[in-house]
């Protein structure tokens, strides 16, 4: 049996060749990531993607995975709030057997596409908002109708987080004129 050619523009699993060099084919995964790749690697289905994606199929199902040493910079300990955070977050939106899928999923409420592709993306999220080295507040959305999604997101006390909850989203005064007004409950 002979040595298959490999030509430029063909697929092999995730990898598009982007140039032979003789034993080697520089290739191009569907991430964007270009690696030189043994040409029988290739042939044989050995390889079909980069160790960044083989990576993050892996880790995303697993609760703990390689890509933890991408976050190296969080403590121990607050990943781990973190990553529970997310995992409680996804299943409450997208598992319609969770206990509290009528107050989340059941409501409308979603996930940041990136974020249900990838968690550890949420986790990084996480890691840029204010107090999030904080274990006494718990992750709010500043709008309770909306999204777990980039900029309604916020870690608050619980007695904030209480206050933030449908019964409470308004509250109902009287204007200049002893009419009844709605206004919006301003947490600070």
């Amino acid at each position: 049996m002979g040595k298959q050619k490999i030509q430029v523009d063909a697929e092999y699993g995730w990898w598009t060749v982007v140039e032979y060099r003789g034993g080697r084919s520089l290739c191009r995964c569907t991430c964007g990531r270009e690696v030189a790749v043994l040409n029988s690697n290739l042939t044989s289905g050995q390889s079909t993607k980069c160790k960044y994606c083989a990576t993050k199929i892996t880790a995303n199902n697993r609760e703990h995975g390689p890509t933890r040493k991408v976050l190296r910079h969080i403590p121990a300990e607050v990943y781990q709030r973190l990553a529970t955070i997310t995992v409680n977050v996804l299943r409450r939106c997208t598992d319609a057997t969770h206990p509290q899928w009528k107050d989340y999923g059941g409501r409308g409420i979603e996930v940041y596409l990136a974020w249900l592709e990838n968690r550890w993306e949420f986790i990084k999220y996480l890691a840029t908002l204010p107090c999030y080295l904080n274990p006494s507040l718990v992750l709010d959305r500043k709008d309770n109708d909306g999204n777990y999604e980039p900029g309604n997101l916020r870690f608050v006390t619980r007695s904030v987080s209480s206050l933030n909850r449908r019964r409470f989203a308004h509250k109902f005064a009287h204007d200049h004129k002893g009419r009844f007004t709605k206004a919006t409950l301003e947490v600070y």
